[in-house]
């Protein structure tokens, strides 16, 4: 299966990491991206070479770099028009352990975000990963001391699913 990963640093650490959801995989993901980064990621891609493209965004956007929502929808919108037929895969923002991340995060505003991410990327036909469920098992040691990346047990549960929902998403050749 060919598969293309773009989005943040939920997506980019597990490659850095020596770590993918499937044999070959291409990634563009780049740790602080932002919703409306996405074009620049994709840029030089043709999204019919790939089966699926899976996406992580979300967390930075209501995080640090604070995208206002609409702004956020809009840019997602437009990933979404980039794919056009290729199957897209939102691997939602797993929240944080707001006890360790610094004022920047809240669960509630991540969710809010991943909501409408989820809402447009279910709308255009694609599928969502709800990363906070899979992670639930491991409570705050999903997180590393900052708050909001992931750890090692994370990816340990993440990536299997990712893998598994890439294969049911993308299309077969």
């Amino acid at each position: 299966m060919r598969v293309l990963i773009a989005g943040d640093s939920h997506l980019a650490r597990p490659v850095r990491g020596g770590w993918s959801i499937a044999p070959g995989a291409v990634s563009v993901a780049v740790g602080g991206s932002v919703a409306t980064d996405l074009p620049c990621q994709v840029a030089t891609l043709d999204p019919s070479a790939y089966d699926v493209v899976v996406v992580s965004i979300g967390t930075n956007d209501a995080g640090w770099r604070e995208v206002p929502l609409e702004e956020f929808r809009a840019a997602v919108s437009g990933f979404l028009s980039w794919a056009g037929q290729t199957p897209v895969l939102l691997m939602t923002s797993p929240g944080c352990d707001e006890s360790r991340a610094s004022g920047h995060w809240s669960d509630a505003r991540l969710r809010a975000y991943a909501d409408a991410a989820a809402e447009a990327v279910t709308r255009a036909g694609g599928s969502v990963l709800s990363t906070p469920s899979v992670l639930a098992p491991l409570g705050a040691a999903a997180f590393v001391e900052d708050g909001f990346h992931l750890t090692p047990a994370a990816y340990d549960l993440l990536l299997p699913a990712l893998a598994e929902a890439a294969r049911a998403t993308g299309r077969s050749r």
